[in-house]
């Protein structure tokens, strides 16, 4: 069994780690056995230009990308702009969605959110 890493900085250098090899957007972005802390620094910001230039270099090559959702916004630029959301953001959105149907005393079932 492979053991998780315990310390922040352990966490923040395997996340840099899969970025690096897995996202071909950072492949050549993050050297490898620096502080992470410099590294994630040195990373600017993706603004929407940049997101819609980079594409799918922004996704990682392993994994499947069966069952994930993408959403068009134009957000306040009216500039369209997709985004795609894997299973764990779908299960948070449908969580939210499920505690405030509740809350409102909404029926919960299939076809219920049309």
């Amino acid at each position: 069994m492979i053991s998780s890493p315990s310390s922040t900085p352990e966490r923040l250098a395997a996340v840099l780690a899969h970025a690096r090899e897995h996202v071909p957007f950072y492949a050549g972005r993050i050297p490898i056995g620096d502080d992470p802390y410099r590294v994630l620094a040195t990373l600017a910001p993706l603004d929407r230009e940049t997101v819609r230039r980079a594409g799918h270099r922004l996704h990682a090559r392993n994994g499947s990308t069966q069952g994930w959702r993408a959403t068009h916004t134009s957000g306040t630029t009216g500039e369209p702009l997709t985004v795609v959301f894997n299973h764990p953001p779908q299960e948070l959105e449908f969580k939210l969605l499920t505690r405030h149907a509740d809350r409102l005393g909404l029926p919960q079932g299939a076809g219920s959110c049309t």
